[in-house]
């Protein structure tokens, strides 16, 4: 969760949806969410690391037989290049 936290910041650059996501009650509610996901097996949370660093992450759930999208983040130094080609 670390790892999507900073990685989501810099993607948007401290803006407002940057601020928005690491405000501390945001992130209270995110961290008790994703421990009651893993818990139920519902939580889809994983980074792609280069050279032994995240430079992306992927933040979703699970409900029944869909995945869903909620969160992610990239390090905007490869922002010419897509995730599957770092």
């Amino acid at each position: 969760m670390s790892h999507l936290l900073a990685l989501h910041e810099q993607r948007v650059g401290g803006g407002g949806g940057g601020r928005r996501f690491r405000d501390p009650r945001s992130e209270r509610c995110n961290g008790s969410s994703a421990r009651a996901m893993a818990e139920q097996q519902r939580l889809w949370l994983t980074t792609l690391d280069l050279d032994g660093r995240p430079v992306a992450a992927w933040y979703g759930f699970a409900s029944g037989d869909t995945v869903y999208f909620y969160q992610g983040g990239r390090d905007p130094r490869g922002s010419g290049e897509s995730g599957g080609s770092y």
